[in-house]
């Protein structure tokens, strides 16, 4: 299983959210990097999280970024996208696997935060690890409900059908890629369930 982020002017936020990843009960494989700019990518900090982590370049915009870390993960048979300022509960990796492995024909995972910053405000950096936190005191249900699309900030996908039908993020959307979340993957929906479940935790602090 493979990480995808994109990011663009979030230097400092990218940083914290992969030291957030290494907190995971069970690490990706690999972590792609695409930063819209050199300056957007602390090498030395994400260094120090030894995680795996390779970056990629590419045009500016997400949705160009996106299929950069599309092209990189060919050898992963899920991709995890998460925002540059999601941080996931402990378990998400480990129950992303599980989901996929229990449910063969579910081609999408996602889940809508519970604290969501994008909807208000935002969420700042320690209120959002004290959540984080508390949600490793109690496991969550596998239980999984009818989603039409993945929640971008959040979103596992199985690769085998958009590597065999060539699917990929319309990069002709705006630079910030508005719905470019729905619009890639209603195109796995032919090929498999898009669900959502509450097993896929984290908040979305909304930098």
């Amino acid at each position: 299983m493979y990480v995808g982020i994109a990011t663009a002017g979030r230097r400092e936020q990218l940083g914290r959210t992969l030291e957030q990843l290494a907190r995971q009960t069970r690490l990706p494989d690999k972590i792609v990097v695409c930063p819209a700019s050199p300056e957007d990518f602390d090498g030395a900090r994400a260094a120090s999280t030894k995680l795996p982590l390779v970056v990629v370049r590419a045009p500016r915009g997400l949705c160009a970024q996106r299929n950069a870390i599309l092209r990189a993960s060919g050898a992963a048979d899920i991709l995890v996208f998460f925002d540059d300022d999601y941080y996931p509960a402990q378990d998400y990796i480990e129950n992303t696997l599980a989901l996929f492995e229990r449910y063969p024909d579910v081609t999408v995972a996602t889940n809508w935060p519970k604290h969501d910053g994008a909807t208000g405000p935002g969420i700042a950096h320690d209120e959002a690890v004290r959540l984080i936190d508390a949600y490793s005191t109690a496991s969550p249900e596998m239980s999984l409900r009818r989603a039409y699309g993945g929640y971008g900030c959040n979103m596992a996908i199985r690769l085998a059908p958009v590597l065999h039908n060539g699917l990929r993020f319309d990069e002709r959307l705006p630079l910030y890629g508005w719905l470019e979340d729905v619009d890639f993957t209603r195109q796995l929906a032919p090929f498999g369930r898009i669900i959502a479940s509450d097993a896929l935790r984290g908040v979305d602090l909304g930098t």
